[in-house]
C-alpha cells in the first residue's frame, strides 16, 4: 500500500483523477488469484493486457516487439512483461530519478535480463549488451549520472523493441542515422554512423582488430610495468651492495 500511494497512480489518485487505477483495476474485485496462478489478472502473460486496458498505445507497441512476441505468442516466461521493467506497486515517473526506467536507471534495469551471458547465449545475443555499453562512451556518461547521454532505450526504443531483421527496427542499419540523429544528441548524423560497430567487446577475437590493439596495449603495459619493477629492484639490490662493500671497507 505505501508503494502504492507514494507510485505515479497513487499520486494521481490522490490528487482526484478518477481514471487512475486502484487495487482492484489490476487484482480484481472479488476473483484476486495469486499472481502464480494462469488465470491471474497479474500473472505475468496476463500484466501487458491488464496494464493495456489503460495504456492501449503502449501495449500496441509492446505487442508487437519481440518482447511481446516472445511472452504472449511463444509463451516465454522469461520474457519481460510491463512489471518487469516498471515495477508493480512503486511505479513511478521516468523523468524522476529513482525510477526504474530513468535515463539513469535503464541500462540497471535492463541487466536484470541482458547483463547474463546466459541469458544472452540461450536467446542467440552474440554479446553482451550491458557489458559493452557500460565500458562505451555513452555507458562511462551514464555511469556518471548524465541524463542526457545515450542508453538503451534512446537507440532501441522503450517498448517498440523489434527483432535485428526487421527493417523497421530503430537499429536497423539504414535507419541509425535517423536514431543517432535524433534532437539533442548527433544531429546531421549521415550514413558513416551505420558503418562503425556497435556494442564492441575488446576482450572478443570478434571486434577483429580492436581486440589486437587491445591485447597489443595490454602487453606493452605489464611489459614496461614489469620492466619498471625489475630496474627499481636492481637498482635497490646495487645499493645495498654499494653500502655494504663500503662498510667492509671502512671496517
Amino acid at each position: 500500500y505505501e508503494g502504492y500511494v507514494k507510485s505515479v497512480h497513487g499520486r494521481l489518485r490522490l490528487a482526484g483523477t478518477v481514471k487512475a487505477p486502484l487495487c482492484q483495476d489490476c487484482h480484481g474485485a472479488h476473483l484476486v488469484l495469486r499472481h502464480g496462478d494462469p488465470a491471474s489478472r497479474v500473472h505475468v502473460a496476463n500484466v501487458p493486457e491488464t496494464c493495456g486496458r489503460c495504456h492501449v498505445a503502449v501495449f500496441a507497441q509492446y505487442q508487437r516487439s519481440v518482447h511481446g512476441q516472445s511472452l504472449l505468442v511463444k509463451g516465454n516466461g522469461e520474457a519481460p512483461s510491463c512489471a518487469s521493467c516498471h515495477g508493480e506497486h512503486g511505479i513511478l515517473p521516468a523523468k524522476e530519478t529513482a525510477s526504474e526506467v530513468s535515463a539513469t536507471n535503464i541500462p540497471e534495469t535492463c541487466s536484470g535480463c541482458h547483463g547474463s551471458l546466459a541469458f544472452n547465449e540461450k536467446f542467440n545475443i552474440p554479446i553482451n549488451p550491458v557489458k559493452t555499453f557500460k565500458h562505451s562512451f555513452h555507458g562511462i556518461a551514464n555511469e556518471l549520472g548524465s541524463k542526457k547521454v545515450a542508453q538503451c532505450a534512446s537507440c532501441h526504443t522503450a517498448h517498440d523493441v523489434l527483432a535485428r531483421d526487421v527493417r523497421r527496427w530503430s537499429v536497423y542499419p539504414a535507419n541509425i542515422p535517423t536514431t543517432c540523429g535524433a534532437v539533442g544528441c548527433h544531429e546531421g548524423a549521415n550514413a558513416n554512423y551505420a558503418r562503425g560497430r556497435f556494442h564492441v567487446d575488446p576482450e572478443s577475437k570478434d571486434s577483429g582488430i580492436i581486440y589486437w590493439v587491445t591485447l597489443f596495449f595490454k602487453i606493452l603495459t605489464a611489459s614496461t610495468m614489469a620492466g619498471l619493477v625489475t630496474h627499481i629492484l636492481l637498482d635497490l639490490v646495487k645499493k645495498l651492495r654499494t653500502r655494504h662493500e663500503g662498510g667492509h671497507a671502512g671496517g
